[in-house]
């Protein structure tokens, strides 16, 4: 006798759920579903521990992380000590450059509470780059547009404050 224990069904589950999460991330929405499907097999959901680090500042990392649970922050690591930068929470994508190049990091990431993370390996999504120019010409014009939606909501977030800009432009690089 064999006791049905549920597994197959949740870990049936947590895929499906986690095909959805990567649609949801602007710049993989717009990408075929098989690839999608295909990509989110091959990701894999980490636990961390409260005070953990995700990467720390400087670190050489080819990984994307989709904030299942929990608060992550970015900090700087300065001479004057440890600044916080921005809190990451449940559904929010960070990473995406990591997935084309081997990028430094210029923050350490670390949890703020338990949190799980969908972490994104950046292999896969190149081999499929290469294979496929509609898989890569669509997720290239998904990040460009990711940067300007960025770059458009830090400057009217200024404006309406008054703030002086005096360092933006990456959108023009």
């Amino acid at each position: 006798m064999v006791l049905y224990t549920g597994q197959a069904d949740a870990a049936c589950c947590e895929y499906d759920a986690d095909v959805e999460m990567l649609r949801a991330i602007p710049v993989f929405s717009e990408l075929p579903l098989d690839f999608l499907r295909a990509y989110a097999y091959l990701c894999e959901r980490i636990r961390f521990q409260e005070g953990e680090y995700l990467f720390r500042q400087n670190e050489r990392d080819s990984r994307a992380y989709l904030v299942v649970s929990g608060t992550l922050e970015a900090v700087r690591e300065t001479d004057s000590g440890v600044l916080p930068c921005r809190r990451y929470g449940s559904g929010e994508f960070l990473g995406s450059l990591a997935l084309l190049a081997e990028t430094r990091r210029l923050f350490s990431l670390r949890a703020l509470e338990p949190a799980v993370c969908l972490v994104l390996p950046r292999k896969k999504l190149l081999v499929d780059m290469q294979s496929s120019p509609e898989v890569a010409s669509r997720f290239l014009q998904a990040l460009c547009h990711a940067v300007v939606n960025w770059e458009e909501a830090l400057l009217e977030e200024t404006e309406c404050c008054g703030e002086h800009t005096p360092k933006v432009g990456v959108s023009l690089i």
